[in-house]
């Protein structure tokens, strides 16, 4: 699960508005959720995971990486809020 406590640890920084990478591989999470304050990330690795549907990354405007290889994801929907990809 995506926590407040988990984004802070893993990324290091106590205020979740200066996280700008995060990395969250390989850890049984199964939902992308709580990302919402982390309102200045830019890359997001989601991968090895048990995600199967791409959501809660709607309010992430300034997201422009996103990986998500190894899940359980069968549709691309979910992208279209996220204007910024590369």
């Amino acid at each position: 699960r995506i926590s407040e406590s988990l984004i802070k640890a893993v990324s290091g920084e106590f205020d979740l508005a200066s996280v700008f990478k995060l990395q969250l591989c390989r850890m049984n999470i199964r939902t992308i959720e709580n990302l919402e304050n982390c309102t200045n990330l830019q890359e997001l690795n989601l991968s090895g995971n048990d995600i199967e549907k791409i959501q809660g990354l709607e309010r992430l405007h300034n997201l422009r990486k996103l990986t998500l290889t190894t899940n359980k994801i069968t549709s691309l929907s979910g992208l279209d809020k996220c204007e910024h990809l590369e």
